[in-house]
């Protein structure tokens, strides 16, 4: 009768998905779009681990950072596959060998860039989730397998 309650959806009421389809490319493709649609030139690569790295304020006078030493850097942390700002701050980075595999608390990718600068310089550095968090990512502001971008400032401590 008419009080019979159907706990099923009838087929004619339409039931919204969210989906975001994204285009499957890979991390470098994802870099490489990101770097042309924001024109962000002379960016050199390392084609061993895929770090991109730009100065984009030198200091050519200035000390070289040398590796074991804590530096204080300002960032600015992007995702690639959106642009989307994910953290922003100041933090002290010990900077260890490059050629090694830790980190000095913070990604290697971070760590590596910061490797290349002098004291008062600012850059871009550009890196695969390798680099970053990998398959992880981390919480909820950096999905697994996230390219990142940061701006960086590096000062002395």
């Amino acid at each position: 009768g008419t009080g019979d309650v159907s706990l099923l959806a009838p087929l004619y009421i339409p039931i919204q998905y969210d989906i975001e389809i994204l285009k499957v490319r890979t991390e470098e493709e994802q870099i490489d779009d990101y770097v042309a649609k924001n024109k962000i030139l002379g960016l050199e690569r390392n084609n061993d681990n895929g770090l991109r790295f730009v100065k984009t304020f030198a200091r050519p006078d200035s000390a070289q950072i040398a590796i074991g030493t804590t530096v204080s850097v300002t960032y600015t942390g992007r995702l690639i596959r959106n642009g989307k700002q994910f953290d922003t701050g100041t933090i002290d980075v010990n900077v260890v060998d490059p050629t090694g595999t830790a980190s000095g608390g913070v990604v290697k990718g971070f760590n590596d860039g910061i490797a290349k600068m002098r004291y008062g310089e600012k850059a871009i550095i550009i890196f695969p989730s390798a680099l970053g968090y990998g398959i992880t990512g981390s919480s909820t502001t950096i999905p697994a397998y996230s390219p990142l971008l940061f701006e960086v400032e590096a000062k002395r401590k």
